[in-house]
């Protein structure tokens, strides 16, 4: 039984893409601060109920669905199978011998695309950010990382791999991101429990 994601002769197999103990551990505080997300979106639609869908709660319900997300992907190693199928298709297509060029553009794409969806997010939500700033930190150090591990930032993996004692950089912007979300969400709720 084939318990880890990996890709063999070009296929991707299902599984666990990283088994090690800091893959289980950030993927545990993906749940977890996805927990603590969705139980102060519950909140702040009770504390707003005239208007459900506030900028409150929009923030908090797809922080709580973008965490549980990267949580899953985080060990079903999705990426790997998206590049393998990519890989597939250009050369069924015929397009294989340009798909360095094909991949720069999608790069490029998904990159312009983030930070669109960033600023608009960050424009309509301008009001509230006051009050969840750590969020914001938590959303670009996970923007961060998410970004440089892109297969073609190459000097950039690179750094990503560099290693200090147990730390290495991945871990520290991913789960530096989690953390401040994570907090911040218990912060806010305490805050909204005692206020009653």
């Amino acid at each position: 039984m084939q318990i880890l994601a990996v890709i063999v002769n070009n296929q991707w197999k299902p599984g666990i893409g990283d088994p090690s103990f800091i893959g289980w551990f950030t993927f545990t505080a993906y749940f977890l601060a996805s927990a603590c997300c969705f139980f102060y979106a519950l909140r702040t639609r009770r504390l707003s109920s005239r208007n459900r869908y506030n900028q409150h709660s929009l923030l908090w319900w797809s922080l709580v669905i973008a965490l549980l997300l990267l949580g899953l992907n985080k060990q079903l190693d999705l990426q790997s199978w998206l590049m393998m199928t990519g890989k597939e298709f250009a050369r069924t297509q015929g397009w294989y011998q340009q798909r360095l060029t094909i991949h720069m553009w999608l790069i490029t794409g998904i990159i312009t695309a983030v930070f669109a969806l960033f600023l608009l997010a960050a424009r309509a939500m301008r009001n509230i950010w006051q009050k969840y700033w750590l969020v914001l930190f938590g959303v670009m150090f996970l923007a961060t990382y998410l970004v440089t591990r892109a297969p073609s930032f190459h000097h950039v993996a690179h750094m990503l791999h560099w290693q200090r004692e147990i730390f290495r950089m991945n871990w520290i912007l991913e789960l530096a991101g989690i953390v401040c979300i994570g907090v911040s969400a218990t912060i806010n709720l305490r805050k909204s429990l005692t206020s009653r």
